[in-house]
């Protein structure tokens, strides 16, 4: 039998059911997506089940678990219906027509420098677009592949062929201090210099799920002195009030940015020439096919 043939037999609603039934691991929330009454749903999950040959889904008190065949499937599924989508809907992509959403994570500390001049360059080139910030976890790459993320800013490039990773910048890490900070009036500053005063530090989620606090623990790897933190979050603003009402030091890329608190670096790592960072756009290829994604890839990039 011919793949032409092979595909003739085969319904493609089946395979869009068997994708909400992986993302939503009910079957009565599955067949409320769809609108389809629960029978209904529990025929097309036989169905499928017939189709693939095996079981699927194990079902449990709070739902159904996908079996490693179905995991495997859900892999595939996340590039093929997205290309399928695209074929069904090819047209010229009209940025000013575009109502798109996309899931962008973006390290907290990066955000004004990289989403907001984004969202304002939107207002007149997109709109209708509506972007969507995701906090950034340490190894995003299950996000981008599942298709929870569309774009990861990232120092990090994951070793798959599966991922895009486009180089947006080099970045330098500095130590900043509020512009009424006594460090800050200081012709030189060394680094013993800032260690005398307290730090303020933006916490990671790591890819288990687990907060780590990251920056400081690498920059000051190799000091005798470590840095006195008096204060961690994920939340760039309460960091930043710290900063200024505790006159406590924060450590950040070059492209830190803020409206709202007046910062001046006044110290910077020397790093090994050797090892820049360089801050890279990552996306997984199953939106390679999409014109939306590469067009606000180019405007992330030209930023």
């Amino acid at each position: 039998m011919d793949l032409e043939q092979q595909l003739s037999r085969v319904d493609l609603n089946l395979l869009v059911s068997l994708q909400v039934l992986l993302a939503e691991e009910n079957v009565s929330r599955a067949a409320d997506r769809l609108f389809l009454s629960q029978s209904a749903m529990s025929r097309t999950l036989q169905r499928l089940r017939d189709l693939f040959d095996d079981p699927l889904f194990v079902r449990h008190a709070k739902g159904i678990t996908p079996t490693p065949k179905a995991q495997q499937l859900a892999e595939k599924l996340n590039v093929l219906l997205p290309n399928i989508a695209e074929v069904l809907h090819a047209q010229a992509f009209e940025p000013q027509q575009s109502e798109a959403a996309f899931n962008i994570a973006v390290p907290a500390l990066l955000s004004e420098s990289i989403l907001l001049p984004l969202i304002e360059q939107l207002a007149s080139q997109a709109p209708h677009m509506c972007i969507n910030e995701i906090p950034i976890d340490n190894a995003p790459w299950k996000q981008l592949a599942e298709g929870k993320l569309d774009f990861a800013v990232h120092i990090d490039v994951p070793d798959d062929d599966d991922f895009v990773a486009t180089p947006i910048t080099s970045i330098a890490p500095f130590i900043y201090a509020h512009q009424s900070h006594p460090l800050a009036g200081q012709e030189k500053v060394s680094l013993t210099d800032c260690l005398a005063w307290p730090f303020v530090e933006m916490l990671v989620t790591g890819n288990q799920g687990v907060t780590q606090n990251l920056p400081l623990k690498q920059l000051f790897s190799q000091t005798k002195q470590q840095p006195k933190v008096i204060a961690r979050s994920k939340q760039l603003n309460t960091l930043l009030t710290a900063v200024a009402s505790r006159n406590a030091l924060i450590v950040a890329s070059n492209l830190l940015q803020s409206k709202h608190v007046p910062l001046r670096p006044i110290y910077q790592f020397d790093l090994p020439q050797k090892d820049p960072l360089t801050l890279y756009l990552v996306s997984h290829k199953r939106v390679s096919g999409s014109s939306a994604h590469q067009w606000l890839q180019q405007q992330i990039i030209k930023l």
